[in-house]
């Protein structure tokens, strides 16, 4: 008989201390080389339901300053996948669109939806690749998309960055052109955005991290040890943690980026899908006003404290 995981998937939340909708820190023993607590989440995950080949990919790296890289350098780029390597004898891939580096597996590629899958295969990626980790801060739905699409690639696990400031209702994605991070709050996708691109190609989310990233979970793989229905929803997880104002407000031609996922999916026209994801924004701002006046969250400072776009 298959467990019941809600009990499990509610502690992992004890790796980020701090307010759920916060950025927070990571609590003690939960991070060596992640951006937060992302190591330990992995850690139980590949406990919990093991590994087929131990190989990863991750993109994108976020390296800019121009130098080589080094071991202390991949080291402080606050990599998902770096414990893995460096302690557990994984393997791996990192792509990059500005760095290349075959000493420590780097690929320069500027991967896109039509070209992901050729670029894994060229690299040598198994088609059942155990982890893949999407954090580009753009184009990140369609790269998912992409690689989905086919089921030439199957990861067990895919983790990915959400975009927090939207509602666990809403699905809202930037357009399939790649733009780099301006610091303002329209990039990648909701939530809901990336778990609707999973749920479509089998995928079941698995938990969804405060502030940074969710992780999705091959449905065939979480049901050997998981009742699939015990795992929480979305909205579920979202209480307390979603929306989170986390950067500077947008500018118009960030919010024009943006799109209702149905288009994605060629189910809902450009016009209207740009429409739809500016009520998305409309009643993300609402909300974050809402929560304000209850104190939930931030007032102050020109990141947390301010609408979502000005619109």
């Amino acid at each position: 008989m298959h467990r019941n995981c809600s009990a499990w998937v509610a502690a992992l939340d004890a790796g980020h201390l701090g307010p759920a909708h916060s950025e927070g820190r990571a609590a003690r023993g939960w991070r060596t080389y992640s951006q937060s607590y992302q190591d330990g989440v992995l850690e139980r995950i590949f406990k919990l339901f093991g590994t087929e080949n131990k190989r990863f990919v991750e993109f994108g790296l976020g390296y800019t300053e121009g130098q080589p890289l080094s071991s202390a350098t991949m080291d402080a780029l606050k990599l998902n996948t770096r414990l893995l390597q460096r302690q557990n004898g994984w393997s791996g891939v990192y792509f990059d669109a500005l760095v290349e580096d075959a000493a420590f597996g780097v690929r320069r590629e500027r991967l896109t939806r039509a070209s992901i899958v050729d670029a894994f295969f060229a690299a040598g990626v198994p088609p059942t690749v155990d982890y893949v980790s999407i954090d580009v801060d753009s184009i990140d739905a369609w790269l998912l998309q992409g690689m989905l699409d086919g089921a030439r690639v199957r990861p067990r696990v895919i983790s990915l960055e959400y975009n927090g400031n939207f509602l666990a209702r809403d699905s809202v994605v930037m357009n399939e052109t790649w733009v780099p991070w301006n610091g303002r709050s329209m990039f990648g996708g909701s939530a809901k955005a990336l778990v609707d691109i999973g749920t479509r190609h089998g995928y079941k989310l698995l938990y969804l991290m405060s502030y940074f990233d969710l992780f999705l979970v091959r449905e065939d793989v979480l049901a050997t040890r998981c009742d699939l229905h015990s795992i929480p929803s979305l909205a579920q997880q979202a209480r307390g943690k979603l929306p989170t104002k986390q950067h500077f407000p947008c500018q118009t031609h960030d919010l024009d980026r943006m799109l209702d996922v149905r288009y994605l999916f060629g189910k809902m026209d450009a016009a209207t899908a740009r429409l739809r994801a500016r009520e998305a924004v409309h009643r993300s701002n609402v909300a974050l006003d809402a929560l304000r006046r209850r104190k939930l969250r931030p007032t102050c400072c020109a990141r947390t404290g301010t609408p979502v776009c000005k619109l």
